[in-house]
């Protein structure tokens, strides 16, 4: 047979292949008279092949590596410090700009949304101290990301995080942090916003409200009853369903942007609710293990209302414990004990008012 006549062949019977699925010697990668346009075996994307001839189901995703527990690492020069987090970061002097000159690198913020604009305060009747979420915190990190080659602290590799509690205005303050994240312009891709999970987040849309979700947006939760985890969102087995949407509270692509778990000192710390100066054996070890728990699932653990020393009256000013009329609610004596216990957890955030004592004791991995 010449080799015209050969490829002739060899091409009729690769169409006749292709029809009825059978393995020919043509199609063998390597065989006998291997045409040119043989496939060089199975296409990954399709799956394998089923004793029925159709593609196998694709390989279920295997699930995120875990994230390490912190380690420190003593610097007193470091431009940053990973993990400190300024608490109500606007009740300080000089919101922002105080977190980053003490190297925070997460900072929290509450808002109301009143008038079509997120003002910070805590509560509805403070007059607000501050024009709005956007001028005070997503322009100055605009303006700062492009200075800095799109970086809030150049060559430290992570986001700079911005917590955001919603206290009142709904599902449209949920929208509105979207909106003003969208720009124009833009927040920076170096800027992580962790929010709770909005009421009016379409998982399936992937919107808040009628707005695209940026991709810089992702959500936080608390823990389950009596800080256990897993909570109901991130529980594929939980079937309960939320009052006020009519959808499963659990949902495989909301649980997919969760973050950073929450949780109140006195339910997962001080479990015994004594207020004491150290935490028990018992407590120590239970936390470690939940910690533990949620750094396997590729998450990170935020602990609010610990004793962080003395109590904050007012925008930057702080009443020294002993001037208060009853210590139960400073106990400053303990502080940096819950800051050690934390630490030695793995706990991700140290979250204080205190941020140039918070920034020193965390630099120096300080054990005192």
């Amino acid at each position: 047979m010449t080799d015209v006549s050969a490829r002739i062949v060899n091409a009729c019977e690769e169409a006749i292949c292709r029809v009825v699925g059978d393995d020919c010697p043509g199609r063998r990668p390597g065989g006998p008279g291997t045409s040119p346009l043989a496939s060089p075996g199975p296409d990954p994307s399709r799956g394998a092949a089923t004793p029925g001839g159709g593609p196998a189901p694709s390989p279920a995703p295997q699930p995120p590596p875990p994230i390490f527990k912190p380690i420190c690492q003593a610097d007193p020069n470091a431009p940053w410090v990973d993990g400190l987090h300024a608490h109500n970061d606007y009740q300080n002097g000089d919101p922002l700009d105080d977190a980053l000159e003490n190297g925070a690198t997460s900072v929290e913020a509450d808002v109301w949304l009143e008038d079509g604009r997120l003002r910070l305060k805590h509560d509805k009747d403070e007059p607000g101290r501050y024009n709005d979420l956007r001028e005070e915190y997503f322009e100055p990190l605009i303006e700062r990301a492009a200075r800095n080659g799109g970086q809030i602290y150049p060559g430290r590799g992570q986001k700079f995080e911005i917590f955001i509690e919603v206290k009142g205005g709904g599902g449209a303050a949920y929208e509105k942090i979207a909106q003003d994240i969208a720009g124009p312009p833009p927040l920076p891709a170096d800027v992580q916003v962790v929010i709770p999970v909005p009421p009016n987040f379409n998982p399936d849309m992937n919107t808040i409200g009628n707005t695209p979700t940026p991709p810089n947006i992702t959500f936080s939760t608390g823990f389950g009853p009596d800080c256990t985890f897993p909570p109901p969102r991130l529980d594929p087995q939980n079937q309960d369903v939320d009052p006020e949407t009519g959808q499963r509270v659990y949902h495989p692509k909301t649980a997919e942007r969760i973050t950073v778990l929450n949780g109140e000192f006195d339910k997962c710390m001080d479990t015994d609710k004594g207020r004491k100066l150290y935490l028990s054996q018992g407590e120590h070890e239970r936390f470690r293990a939940l910690v533990q728990q949620v750094h396997n699932s590729n998450r990170k653990v935020r602990i609010w209302g610990g004793p962080d020393g003395d109590w904050r009256t007012g925008y930057g000013k702080f009443i020294d414990c002993p001037k208060l009329p009853t210590r139960d609610q400073c106990e400053g004596g303990i502080r940096k004990n819950w800051w050690q216990a934390a630490r030695d957890a793995g706990v991700d955030y140290l979250v204080t008012n205190h941020l140039a004592q918070g920034a020193e004791w965390l630099r120096s991995c300080s054990k005192k």
